[in-house]
């Protein structure tokens, strides 16, 4: 899953070196992006698997 603790130090360094939120949130968006790419797929599937189950429970 998606590595909170790599975020939140990247986020903590970029605040104490002070740049802007703004850029914080970019590194944020690159960091996800890179890594959740398989994790997104990987929700889309629980969601249609659920969506089924309760299709087929009616």
């Amino acid at each position: 899953m998606l590595d909170y603790s790599a975020i939140t130090k990247l986020v903590l360094r970029k605040r104490l070196s002070g740049n802007t939120a703004d850029h914080s949130e970019n590194l944020i968006q690159k960091h996800i992006s890179k890594t959740a790419r398989p994790v997104t797929n990987l929700y889309q599937n629980i969601a249609l698997y659920q969506k089924m189950q309760s299709q087929h429970r009616k």
